[in-house]
């Protein structure tokens, strides 16, 4: 409907953003949500992990140790695993969630590991706890292989935040202090154009091979020969999305933006988000 007013024409439509149909919002915020390798959705709150089938039909399952109240500073809580089950990050150390919902403990040290990312074959890459901490193990739900060890100098990333390969072979390992690219068997530590922001808390790969980093402040792009940046003032990006039709997705701590064809619309309140 439109509406013709003393102060302009105005449209009125219904609220971009709904509630999800059948999910228990008393469960808390909604800390995180992925997809398993069978396509279903899944969403973690502070003390459960909740799955939905056909007709939104949510499976809930608790999680073990003390609830979580926010996302985490780094890294994410859900990574999905090649047979299907999904590996979640708790308070007490990873678990692993089947499909029929039960929760098993991964065997030490693997529990202790930090989660960073997944391969394009499904596995995950692990940051390895104990005994070599600066190797990166793919686990596959099965058991861990010896991925790639992490170069000199990686202690000016700070606290690791993602590990990912991209489809050219490239391995990109991110911290809240900087970046590292290992191509071959060289490793290369980025350092960003006076002024950028050299955080690395989040990654997406474009299907043109170009490369968006998502840090404390900004949003940047490499092209694969220099930085750009593309958004500043986002207070910590938690998630980079690219949907099937070409819309980035930027969730941070100013909220949740989407970017296309060169232009931003924040989603707030307004539009139905809360």
């Amino acid at each position: 409907a439109w509406l013709a007013t003393s102060e302009g024409l105005f449209r009125v439509a219904p609220l971009p953003w709904r509630r999800a149909p059948g999910f228990d919002h008393s469960s808390g915020p909604v800390l995180e949500i992925t997809s398993d390798r069978r396509g279903e959705v899944v969403a973690a709150t502070p003390r459960a992990v909740h799955r939905v089938g056909p007709e939104f039909q949510w499976r809930t399952s608790t999680l073990p140790g003390a609830a979580r109240e926010d996302v985490p500073e780094i890294g994410g809580s859900l990574f999905p695993l090649p047979d299907g089950t999904l590996l979640v990050r708790t308070s007490e150390g990873g678990v692993v969630l089947g499909a029929d919902g039960a929760l098993q403990h991964l065997p030490s040290p693997l529990d202790a590991a930090a989660p960073l990312g997944s391969l394009a074959d499904g596995r995950i890459l692990l940051l390895s706890p104990r005994e070599n901490p600066d190797e990166l193990v793919a686990y596959d739900g099965v058991r861990p292989m010896p991925f790639a060890n992490l170069p000199e100098g990686t202690a000016r990333l700070g606290r690791l935040s993602f590990a990912f390969q991209t489809r050219a072979g490239e391995l990109w390992v991110g911290g809240e202090s900087g970046l590292a690219v290992r191509r071959g068997d060289t490793w290369t530590l980025l350092d960003p154009d006076p002024g950028q922001d050299p955080s690395a808390l989040a990654a997406l790969e474009l299907p043109d091979g170009r490369v968006l980093i998502g840090g404390v402040d900004m949003l940047r792009e490499y092209d694969g020969r220099r930085w750009r940046t593309l958004r500043r003032s986002l207070d910590r990006v938690h998630a980079l999305h690219l949907s099937r039709d070409g819309t980035i997705w930027v969730a941070s701590g100013s909220g949740l933006m989407r970017f296309r064809e060169g232009s931003w619309f924040t989603f707030g309140e307004d539009e139905g988000l809360t």
